[in-house]
């Protein structure tokens, strides 16, 4: 069965959420692109992606502090899913992430602060 957008989300969700990327590195594309409002430049490499990614998931660890990411829905940028992303509490919610899924894997997640993960809606549904 392909890869679906919905299928990529609850992937790296689920990274998130057990601070652990190794289902989802599998998935990302040999051509695959990351970006963030937050950050000046995108990611386009996936072996670059995957140390950052691992990195970061690695000091989220260190640092104690609690992140949940949640599968919802908003229509933005051309797509309908996302993952509401927060911090420390699941009421404190810092972004979306959007991804993009093409020829079986994916191409590209964004994590993005506008819209306001506020007008997403909420799942209740926390990839484990």
């Amino acid at each position: 069965m392909p890869l679906t957008e919905t299928d990529a989300l609850t992937a790296y969700a689920k990274a998130l959420n057990t601070l652990n990327a190794e289902d989802l590195w599998p998935l990302l594309a040999e051509d695959f692109e990351y970006g963030s409002q937050l950050v000046l430049g995108d990611i386009t490499s996936k072996a670059v992606f995957r140390e950052y990614f691992s990195q970061k998931l690695g000091a989220v660890r260190c640092s104690g502090r609690l992140v949940f990411a949640e599968i919802g829905r908003i229509q933005a940028y051309g797509h309908e899913h996302c993952v509401i992303l927060a911090q420390d509490r699941k009421d404190h919610l810092v972004g979306l992430a959007f991804a993009d899924v093409a020829d079986g894997f994916i191409r590209r997640i964004d994590v993005c602060i506008v819209p306001d993960a506020h007008d997403a809606r909420r799942s209740g549904f926390y990839p484990a």
